[in-house]
This record gives C-alpha cells, structure tokens and sequence, in this order.
C-alpha cells in the first residue's frame, strides 16, 4: 500500500519501516549499554 508523498509529509507516518531510524536506535541501545557496563551499572533491563 502506498501512500502519496504529500499524505506522509502531513500526517508524519509512513506504513513501512526506516531502516535509518532503526539502525540509529540500534546503535543507541549498544552504546547505553556499554556505557552502563563502565559506569558498573545494573544493564539487566538494557541486556533483555
């Protein structure tokens, strides 16, 4: 289903995945957790 260029830019959703964003969130996750792991923090909620 695709939807017109002008209807994402309004409504600011997309039905497909950005890969962009995800891979950013990713990255995130792995560095909140290293970042945890030198602060000596509890990352058991990060790890699941």
């Amino acid at each position: 289903m695709a939807l017109p260029l002008a209807k994402i830019v309004t409504e600011g959703r997309s039905p497909m995945a950005d890969l962009g964003t995800t891979f950013i969130l990713l990255s995130g996750h792995d560095d909140l957790d290293a970042m945890g792991r030198v602060l000596d923090e509890d990352v058991r909620e990060i790890e699941g």
